[in-house]
């Protein structure tokens, strides 16, 4: 499964990407970094990971890149392409299970 996602400088990012077979969540921008890790959690004080959601308080612009749910084989389940925008007038988007938008996972969990 893959997404675009576009979020506002500052703003709060929640993914749902934190699927029950998830191993690792890694981010590539310029080089590869592991962002969350199952029974460590996540690497960064402005990230969060409850619910099935890792969040990310405060987006900056290098928060920006693309982000890879592995399971614990390396198999990549989700990727994600978040980019910043510093425009007023653009919304944020959001991997979530609100009212407004259909969960962009929930047929990968049944």
């Amino acid at each position: 499964m893959y997404n675009e996602v576009s979020v506002k400088i500052g703003e709060e990012l929640k993914l749902d990407v934190l699927l029950p077979n998830a191993d690792k969540v890694e981010k590539n921008s310029s080089g590869e970094c592991e962002v969350w890790k199952r029974g460590h959690g996540v690497w960064s004080d402005r990230m969060t990971d409850q619910g099935g959601n890792l969040t990310i308080k405060e987006f900056t612009a290098s928060d920006a890149g693309t982000y890879r749910l592995l399971d614990s084989e390396g198999e990549i389940l989700i990727t994600v392409t978040v980019t910043g925008t510093e425009s007023g007038t653009e919304s944020k988007d959001k991997l979530d299970t609100d009212d407004e938008k259909p969960n962009a996972t929930e047929h990968l969990r049944k």
